[in-house]
């Protein structure tokens, strides 16, 4: 048997993070691996052109990201009003697919790969924590937590109907499990390309 202490909290690592963005409806969600983190109704957004987007979560108090999907970069804005030119921008280190689009015309969509995305999980407050670069890029009332042993967590968002995620802490790694119930020891697990990382 192995005794285990529980982790005061436990962060994964999810780089397989896209944040998909639709000019004609508007429409932006983020996904891990296909799967569903965020529908983006916490996000606002904002077109400047044709080919330059500006978009923020609710929760970001001084600064916005803006999106140019003709040359393909991103800059965190500070020191100017969302929706409005002007601040100072720092280029961010993320990779952007387009499709479609040019200068007067807007695209069909763009991709950003945020690859330093992460979700925190606190066993005693049962608080989750979605970030990308440390920014918090969901709110996170719709997710829930279930211990099954010390170092064994099993999380789901409430939209995933079939299938959750379970985090082992002490081999530190993270399964989906598919065909059982929320937190019990049904299903099939396959090991999802994950680090986890444990605090005591």
């Amino acid at each position: 048997m192995l005794s285990v202490p529980e982790p005061a909290s436990f962060t994964v690592d999810m780089p397989d993070t896209i944040l998909t963005f639709e000019p004609a409806t508007y429409g932006l969600k983020i996904t891990c691996l296909g799967t569903m983190l965020s529908d983006g109704k916490d996000w606002k957004l904002c077109k400047m052109k044709a080919n330059l987007y500006q978009i923020k979560h609710v929760s970001w108090s001084d600064f916005f990201w803006e999106i140019d999907s003709y040359e393909k970069a991103a800059w965190e804005v500070k020191g100017a009003n969302f929706c409005k030119q002007g601040g100072k921008a720092r280029k961010l280190d993320i990779k952007i697919d387009v499709k479609g689009g040019s200068l007067t015309i807007p695209p069909a969509f763009f991709n950003l790969k945020l690859v330093n995305t992460q979700i925190r999980y606190e066993p005693a407050t049962k608080k989750f924590t979605l970030s990308a670069y440390g920014n918090p890029i969901f709110h996170l009332p719709f997710w829930t937590g279930c211990k099954r042993e010390a170092h064994i967590y099993q999380i789901r968002f409430t939209t995933w109907e079939n299938f959750f995620w379970q985090v082992d802490t002490f081999k530190k790694q993270a399964s989906q499990i598919s065909g059982g119930k929320f937190c019990s020891g049904d299903g099939n697990s396959s090991l999802l390309p994950m680090q986890v990382i444990g605090e005591n």
